[in-house]
């Protein structure tokens, strides 16, 4: 009875450093699984602030854009009003000479 106990005990022993050593292989997975997965969030985080500077960039580029181009319409405007002045000024010009 002794032995039958003695054997079950060790059985036991055995199960448990079975356990023990299939929990260390699953920790081990766990943890390179674990830094694949940060690894990706990392790089989604910085694609996502590539991405967040590249907008910003572009919209400072796109304010800057409009501006001179309203800058330009300002001075084509001014240039067409006076090409007519120049125009009229020579029309009354041609009629008195």
């Amino acid at each position: 009875m002794v032995a039958a106990g003695v054997a079950k005990l060790t059985e036991a022993e055995n199960l448990v450093k079975e356990l023990k050593k299939k929990a260390a292989e699953q920790q081990n997975k766990l943890e390179e699984k674990q830094s694949k997965a940060n690894a990706a969030l990392d790089m989604i985080s910085n694609t996502m602030k590539n991405a967040n500077s590249h907008k910003e960039e572009m919209e400072s580029l796109k304010s800057k854009t409009e501006e001179e181009n309203k800058q330009l319409i300002k001075r084509y405007i001014t240039n067409t009003n006076k090409f007519e002045q120049c125009m009229i000024f020579f029309a009354i010009y041609n009629t008195i000479h």
